[in-house]
C-alpha cells in the first residue's frame, strides 16, 4: 500500500539520517512505544464504539469506523481540542507514525484475506456475462464522466501536476469502487451469498485490479519528464505483474496452497477441530507471502492477500473454523483500525468554504449518479432484472480503501493538493454512507430468483446439518459389496459437487481390492484413489480424515468376527473418528448381489441429534431418487403411565419436526407411531411387514469398556434386519473433546465419563 506520504517521507528521512539504526531492526524507546499503544487503543475503541452505533442506526459499521478517524483527526479533534490532537498525533513522532501506517497496511491485508475466502469463483463463472458487463459499465461510465468534470474543478485542488495526470487521479477516485468497503458492507448485511452479493465482490475486485493499473499510468504521467519509455514501463510493470500473479494462481498457486494446508493439518493434532492453530498460521503466512509477491511484481500488495484468500477458500484442505477465526480477527480489530486510520487523514477545513465546497458537492453528486448509472446499465445489458441492477448500482458506490491509496499517491507526486486529498477521502466516506440503507431497502421483501432461493436453501441446510455437510467425503474400501452400498449412499445423499477420496485398503504384499465397481458408482464426481497397506490401516485412515473431510463411509462386514460389532477396523473407527461415519450393510442372505433399488425406506425418528443425522441422509436420498419414506416413532412407555407430559403429544411433535425438515427438501414422508416394548424389534418387524428395502437410522458413537456402543436399538437392527441398513453415526463426544482440547485434558476426560454414563443408561433402557 502507498502509505500516508507525510509519514512515509518522514520515516524514510529518519532512517537515512541514522544509517547505524537502519542496518538493524528499528526499535522504539519507551515514549514512542507508549504513544503507539495509545494511538492503537484510542483508534480501535473509537472505531468499535462508532461502528456499533452506526449499526444500531441501520448503517454499516464501516461508516462508523471511518467517522471515528474523521473525529479523531484534524477535521474535528484538531479544531475542537488542538492540544489533545497534538498529544495523540504529534508531528514529531516520526517512527510511531510510520509504524501506525504500517499496521494500517497489515490491517488491509487481513481484511482482503477474509474477503477472498468468501469469493465463489464457480458462482461468479455462472454469472459470467452479467459480471463482465457490470464491471465494464461500473468503471467506464463514471471514470469517463469524472475525467471531464475534473478539468472544470478549481485549480486549488491540484498540485504541481494539474493537467491530465491530476484529472486522471480524480477520475479514478470518483469512478473506482473499493472492494474492502463493499465486502464489509455486504457481509454485515448478510448478503454475501446472494447473487448480487457475489457480483458486487467480483466487480469490486475487478475495480480494484484495474484501478491499480490505471493508478500506475497516472503515476507515470505525473512523474515522467518527457521520457515516454519510462512512462510506458511504469504502466507495463504492474500490468505484467498482475498477469504474472494470475498465472501463478492458475498454474501453480492452488497446488502450493493445498500442499501447505495439508502439511499444516498433518502436523497439528487438533487439525480436525475448530482450534487448529496450524491452519490459521498457514493462512496468514500464505497471505503475507502473496502480498510480498504482488508488491514485487509491481502491483498493490494487499491485492495479493485477496488472491491468496480465494485460493485458501477453494482448497479442499481448508479447516472449517479457520475462515470464521480470520473473519473474527478482521472484523474485531483489523478492519476497524484500517478504516479509522483512513478517516484520520481527512481535514475538512481545507475545503469547507467557497468554490472548494461547491466542488465537493459536485464531486459527490457526480460520483453517486455516474456510478449508479454505469452499474445499472451494465446489469441490464448483462440480462439482470431491475432489482438486481439497482442493488448493484447502489452497492458499487462503496468507496474508501482504494481512495486512500489513490489520494495518497496523488499527494505524494504533487498531482493533488492537501485540499484535493481531503476532498477525495471525504467524498468516499459520504458516498459509502448511503450504501447500507440503500441495499437494505432494495433487498427488503426480495428473496431473489427461484434458482437463487434454491441455492441459498441448500447452503443453509448444509451449514446446519450434523452429518450431511458440504465437505469432501472419504471412503476406505476393501472392494466388498457393502463398500459399494456405502458408495451408493454417498453418491445419492451428499451434494453432487463434492469430491470423494477412496482409500484402497490391502494387506502388505496384496495387489489391493478391485475398486472398479466403487469407482463406477462415484464416476460422476471428482475422484481420488489412494492405496493403504500394512498393519497401520486404522492410523492411515484417521490421518487422512484430518485433512478436511466431512464424513467417512464404510461397509460393515457381512459376518463380523466374534467380539466385534461391525468389523475390527470399523469398530476402531467408531471409537476414534472425530467426524461422522456412514455405515452400510447390505441385505441378509444377499449372496454376492447388491440391493436392486431403494424404493421404500423406514426412518426411525426421535428428538435426539443422532436421529437428525439419519433423517438428513434419508431426506436427501428421497429428494434425489424419489425413495418413499415412512417416519417411524416407537413409544415404549405403557399407555396410561404417569407422566408430566402427554406421550402422544411428544410423539406427534417429534414427527412433525421431522416432516418439516423433509419439507425443506421437497420430500413428503408418511408418519407412524407404534407402541411397543423394544424399539429394535418393532423396527425390524415393521421393515418385514411393509416390505421396505432400506432402514436408515442415526446413532451416536459411545465407548463402553473400550468398545463401541451404538445403542441397543441400532445394534439390534444391524444384527437382525433382513434388509439393507444404513446408519449415520455422530462421533464420540470424548473423541471430539480430545481433538479440541487434547487427549489428557479435563474436558476430554469429562466427555469420556459422560459417554460412559450415557452408555450405562442405555444399557438399562431399550429406547
Amino acid at each position: 500500500m502507498i502509505l500516508d506520504p507525510i509519514h512515509a517521507n518522514l520515516a524514510s528521512g529518519l532512517i537515512a539520517a541514522t544509517p547505524s539504526v537502519a542496518s538493524r531492526l528499528i526499535t522504539l524507546n519507551g515514549q514512542q512505544s507508549t504513544l503507539l499503544w495509545a494511538q492503537l487503543g484510542v483508534l480501535l475503541l473509537a472505531a468499535r464504539l462508532l461502528g456499533t452505533l452506526a449499526r444500531r442506526l441501520g448503517l454499516s459499521g464501516v461508516v462508523g469506523e471511518l467517522m471515528a478517524g474523521l473525529i479523531l483527526g484534524p477535521s474535528v479533534l484538531g479544531n475542537v481540542f488542538p492540544a489533545g490532537f497534538d498529544r495523540l498525533l504529534p508531528s514529531h513522532a516520526l517512527v510511531s507514525s510510520a509504524m501506525l501506517a504500517g499496521i494500517s497496511t497489515i490491517s488491509l491485508g487481513f481484511l482482503l484475506l477474509a474477503i477472498g475466502f468468501e469469493a465463489d469463483l464457480g458462482l461468479i463463472g455462472k454469472l459470467g456475462r452479467a459480471a463482465t458487463s457490470v464491471t465494464l459499465g461500473s468503471m467506464i461510465v463514471p471514470v469517463g464522466i469524472a475525467y471531464v468534470v475534473a478539468a472544470l474543478l478549481p485549480k486549488a485542488l491540484y498540485g504541481a501536476h494539474a493537467g491530465p495526470a491530476g484529472y486522471l487521479f480524480v477520475a479514478l477516485a470518483v469512478g473506482i469502487s473499493s472492494l474492502p468497503v463493499i465486502a464489509k458492507i455486504v457481509s454485515e448485511l448478510g448478503m454475501t451469498r446472494r447473487d448480487f452479493g457475489q457480483l458486487l465482490l467480483a466487480s469490486g475486485s475487478a475495480n480494484d485490479a484495474v484501478g491499480f493499473l490505471v493508478l500506475a499510468l497516472a503515476m507515470a504521467m505525473a512523474t515522467s519528464s518527457g521520457s515516454g519509455g519510462g512512462a510506458f514501463w511504469n504502466l507495463a510493470e504492474p500490468v505484467l505483474g498482475l498477469l504474472g500473479l494470475g498465472a501463478l494462481f492458475i498454474f501453480g498457486g492452488q497446488r502450493l496452497v493445498d500442499l501447505l494446508l495439508r502439511r499444516a493439518r498433518q502436523a497439528d493434532p487438533k487439525a480436525a477441530g475448530p482450534d487448529s492453530s496450524s491452519s490459521l498460521a498457514a493462512c496468514v503466512v500464505l497471505g503475507f507471502l502473496a502480498a510480498a509477491a504482488a508488491q514485487a511484481l509491481g502491483i498493490e500488495g494487499a491485492l495479493g492477500t485477496f488472491v491468496a484468500g480465494i485460493a485458501l477458500g477453494r482448497s479442499r484442505f481448508r479447516e472449517a473454523g479457520t475462515l470464521a477465526r480470520v473473519e473474527a480477527m478482521s472484523s474485531a480489530v483489523f478492519a476497524p483500525l484500517y478504516f479509522a486510520t483512513a478517516g484520520l487523514r481527512v481535514d475538512v477545513a481545507t475545503f469547507a468554504r467557497g468554490p472548494l465546497l461547491v466542488a465537493f458537492v459536485v464531486i459527490v453528486v457526480i460520483a453517486l449518479v455516474s456510478k449508479f448509472a454505469g452499474s445499472y446499465l451494465g446489469a441490464i445489458v448483462g440480462g439482470l432484472g431491475w432489482r438486481q441492477a439497482t442493488a448493484l448500482g447502489i452497492g458499487l458506490n462503496g468507496r474508501g480503501a482504494l481512495q486512500v491509496v489513490i489520494a495518497s499517491a496523488a499527494l505524494s507526486v504533487g498531482a493533488l493538493s492537501t485540499a484535493g486529498y481531503s476532498l477525495m477521502l471525504l467524498m468516499a466516506i459520504v458516498t459509502s454512507l448511503l450504501v447500507p440503507s440503500g441495499l437494505r431497502r432494495v433487498a427488503t421483501g426480495w428473496a431473489g430468483t427461484e434458482q437463487e432461493r434454491k441455492r441459498l436453501r441448500h447452503e443453509g441446510q448444509l451449514e446446519t446439518n450434523v452429518a450431511v455437510k458440504g465437505e469432501r467425503m472419504l471412503l476406505p474400501s476393501l472392494g466388498h459389496a457393502n463398500s459399494i452400498v456405502a458408495a451408493e449412499m454417498l453418491d445419492l445423499a451428499w451434494p453432487e459437487e463434492l469430491g470423494v477420496t477412496v482409500l484402497a485398503v490391502a494387506a502388505e504384499g496384496d495387489k489391493g481390492p478391485g475398486l472398479r465397481p466403487v469407482e463406477s458408482v462415484l464416476g460422476g464426481r471428482e475422484l481420488e484413489v489412494k492405496k493403504v497397506r500394512g498393519p497401520r490401516v486404522l492410523e492411515e485412515i484417521l490421518a487422512e480424515a484430518r485433512l478436511g473431510y466431512g464424513v467417512i463411509a464404510v461397509g460393515a462386514a457381512d459376518n463380523p468376527t466374534s467380539g466385534h460389532l461391525l468389523s475390527p477396523v470399523v469398530d476402531d473407527l467408531l471409537t476414534k473418528s472425530p467426524i461422522p461415519l456412514l455405515v452400510a450393510r447390505r441385505p441378509r442372505q444377499a449372496g454376492d448381489g447388491l440391493p436392486a433399488a431403494f424404493a421404500r425406506a423406514i426412518v426411525p425418528v426421535s428428538g435426539a441429534p443422532e436421529s437428525r443425522a439419519g433423517q438428513e441422509v434419508a431426506f436427501r436420498l428421497s429428494a434425489r431418487i424419489g425413495t418413499e419414506l415412512e417416519l417411524l416413532h416407537i413409544v415404549t412407555r405403557p399407555a396410561g403411565s404417569s407422566s408430566t407430559r402427554d406421550v402422544g403429544q411428544v410423539a406427534s411433535h417429534v414427527l412433525s419436526e421431522a416432516k418439516r425438515l423433509a419439507g425443506e427438501l421437497g420430500v413428503n414422508a408418511e408418519t407412524k407411531i407404534i407402541q411397543g416394548r423394544s424399539p429394535g424389534e418393532e423396527i425390524v418387524a415393521a421393515a418385514e411387514a411393509e416390505h421396505v428395502d432400506l432402514v436408515i437410522l442415526g446413532a451416536s458413537a459411545r465407548v463402553v469398556e473400550g468398545k463401541p456402543f451404538l445403542g441397543h436399538t441400532v445394534e439390534h437392527v444391524l444384527t437382525h434386519s433382513p434388509t439393507t441398513v444404513v446408519v449415520a453415526v455422530l462421533p464420540s463426544p470424548q473423541v471430539v473433546a480430545a481433538v479440541r482440547h487434547g487427549p489428557g485434558s479435563a474436558v476430554a476426560q469429562s466427555g469420556s465419563l459422560e459417554a460412559a454414563a450415557r452408555g450405562s443408561e442405555a444399557s438399562q433402557e431399550a429406547s
